[in-house]
């Protein structure tokens, strides 16, 4: 076998750690500053130094861009040498490469097994039983180091997480569980808590506020530190500092699907990985990975394994993701970082579900009027070609609002919805602003929402009552006045003041959690996400619902989840506008065909234990200042056009 001097004396490249970056001395091997490689290394953000033997980089992330540039040159043959401080780089990368490995192979043995390793957690309370469905996802985040939960809501998330928590801290592998999530979910983090370890909450701490910076020097009296995506993200390099740098963490972050920004300038993505490569352990936790498209796990995956890249940089995975077979490989390089408990696994420990209630409400004439009008609205401006695409699209995204709110009650029209940052109607006809004005009945809707709710009290039992717009919850506070109920949306804090002046969402959910005959009305903004109600309620009331498939999702498992009365069956009643003569659906009808369609295929493919869909969850039709996507944009219209053909169908009707 002959060898050629480049096998036998291999070129070198010397790479070396400056105090702002890396420089790359190419030596004699002048090659490497023309052609494709000069494009590859500009494509990796590096320069052409000023004596031009070489290249250069001002960059923090040392290691990362270490690792591109190794990758790159042994691929053509080139030998690396370099000082102590990158040969010891090297080094890591190499380690974390075999630890890798190894987690790969473990990963996928652990989901194969049809019967999981029960490893008990040593401090948890004689009280909690580990379901045999949990200890496949608790075995898998012990052995994997870094790994994913992607269950299904309701299933015990949280539950495996202070298992894994208690066995690694016993083990001195860590020692403070940081959790970085909704606000909403820290009373369930503290809660469950004090369920498993039988304690009080004094071991857990919330770093919110404007006093948390005090704290920065006590997180070692804390078993347990809860905060939220913003403060963390504010707060980066005092938590580095003061936390990750002084303590063993497991950092967890909850409802990781929030993260899912891929962009550059993803400012919470970034944040979160940045913080997740000083902690000892990475978890992430959500039960919708892929609330749109496979996008959105970027930033989540990079964030259990941000050294290795499993699933590259995001320039990187940009064009993977353009491949024809982006979905196969991309679930392949992941599969063994995940596990899910399924719908299926937790039959037999839920209630049964009734049979879903449906009432089909009448509008009310003058009710009936605007909303004809709005309709009319739409038919005329939709075959008349004034709009740019742009403003045709935000056009639809308000009328398909309006239209939701004209079913209801057209009395929240003129009022700021702050929990879906939309602005009070406004509109050039004349005609439309005198009947919304002078619009101020009780809507049959209502009126029938709390006769549902008066029933069910009556029986002494605990219900919510759903809603998509603040001044809904309003108007049901006052018509159910008698019965002090419980309101919740985005106006009320999370917690109460001082002086108990505002009683935030927590001490108003525990309220009603620990009385009967309890009315709770709420935006499913506000908590249809880290909420649990299952042991205080077993009714829903629907007033209304949009389009938003994963909102409506959550908030059914608000009430029908693990540790449910078995014996206790649950009831979900909705309510849907018709017209007056011979029962013509609304725009509620279609959200129901559209809901119940979304739902039944999330359902199928979160039965999957093995394979990731993209769930398209996110079909709000809700004006969304600067924070729509193209994908989101694209729902919305694909939304429209099944309303525009229901107006279209009730112009053939004389409807409108």
């Amino acid at each position: 076998m002959s060898h050629s001097l480049k096998d036998i004396f291999p070129p070198k490249v010397k790479i070396t750690k400056t105090q702002d970056g890396l420089e790359i001395d190419v030596q004699e091997n002048k090659e490497l500053l023309e052609g494709d490689h000069e494009i590859t290394f500009n494509l990796m953000n590096f320069e052409i130094n000023q004596s031009g033997n070489g290249y250069y980089i001002i960059t923090k992330n040392y290691d990362e861009k270490i690792k591109h540039v190794i990758d790159y040159l042994t691929k053509f043959g080139y030998e690396i040498y370099s000082d102590s401080t990158i040969s010891q780089t090297i080094q890591n990368i190499e380690n974390r490469e075999e630890i890798l490995e190894e987690a790969k192979k473990i990963g996928i043995q652990i989901k194969k097994q049809k019967h999981p390793v029960g490893i008990y957690p040593p401090h948890f309370s004689s009280n909690i039983k580990i379901k045999p469905y949990q200890f496949k996802p608790i075995q898998h985040m012990l052995e994997i180091g870094n790994a994913a939960n992607f269950s299904v809501p309701g299933s015990g998330k949280t539950l495996m997480t202070y298992a894994v928590y208690d066995i690694l801290k016993s083990k001195g592998l860590v020692d403070v569980l940081f959790v970085v999530g909704p606000i909403s979910s820290f009373g369930p983090w503290q809660e469950e808590y004090q369920l498993c370890f039988n304690a009080t909450e004094t071991n857990v701490l919330r770093y919110i506020g404007p006093t948390r910076l005090n704290h920065l020097k006590n997180f070692g009296n804390y078993d347990v530190i809860l905060t939220s995506y913003g403060t963390a993200t504010n707060d980066l390099q005092d938590l580095i500092r003061d936390l990750m740098n002084s303590h063993k963490v497991m950092m967890v972050i909850d409802e990781s699907h929030h993260i899912k920004r891929f962009s550059e300038n993803a400012t919470f993505a970034n944040a979160m990985i940045d913080l997740g490569k000083n902690a000892k352990r990475r978890y992430i936790l959500t039960g919708t990975p892929l609330p749109r498209d496979f996008e959105d796990l970027w930033s989540q995956i990079t964030f259990l394994w941000p050294y290795n890249r499993i699933l590259g940089s995001r320039t990187a995975y940009r064009g993977l993701l353009e491949r024809f077979d982006a979905s196969s490989e991309i679930t392949q390089r992941i599969n063994f970082l995940w596990t899910r408990v399924t719908n299926n696994h937790l039959k037999s420990d839920l209630p049964k579900i009734l049979s879903p209630k449906t009432d089909y409400i009448q509008m009310s004439e003058h009710q009936e009027e605007i909303y004809r009008a709005l309709e009319n609205d739409i038919w005329n401006i939709e075959n008349k070609e004034i709009f740019e695409e742009h403003e045709r699209s935000t056009y639809r995204q308000n009328k398909v609002l309006r239209l939701l709110q004209a079913s209801t009650n057209p009395g929240v029209m003129f009022f700021r919805d702050p929990d879906l940052d939309l602005d009070a109607f406004h509109t050039e006809n004349t005609n439309l602003i005198s009947l919304i004005e002078s619009y101020d009945e009780t809507p049959p809707k209502l009126k029938r929402t709390a006769e549902i709710a008066r029933n069910i009290v009556a029986k002494n039992k605990n219900v919510v009552i759903w809603t998509v717009f603040v001044k809904n919850v309003k108007h049901l506070f006052k018509i159910l006045s008698d019965l002090n109920p419980i309101e919740i949306s985005g106006e009320v804090p999370t917690e109460s003041d001082d002086d108990k002046e505002i009683v935030g969402r927590e001490e108003r959910i525990n309220y009603f959690k620990n009385h009967t005959g309890n009315v709770l009305i709420a935006t499913m903004g506000s908590i249809a996400e880290s909420v649990s109600l299952h042991k205080a309620c077993q009714y829903s009331i629907y007033l209304e619902r949009s389009f938003n498939a994963g909102q409506y999702m959550q908030s059914l498992s608000r009430i029908y989840r693990i540790g449910s009365d078995k014996n206790k069956p649950i009831q979900f009643h909705f309510l849907q506008s018709i017209f007056r003569d011979n029962h013509t659906d609304t725009i509620d009808g279609k959200i129901d065909i559209i809901l119940k369609e979304r739902i039944k295929k999330l359902y199928t493919l979160l039965q999957d234990e093995f394979k990731l869909h993209p769930l398209s969850l996110e079909t709000s039709s809700y004006k969304l200042r600067d924070r729509r996507t193209s994908v989101e944009d694209e729902e919305s219209n694909l939304i429209f056009k099944k309303v525009r053909a229901m107006v279209e169908e009730h112009k053939k009707k004389n409807k409108i």
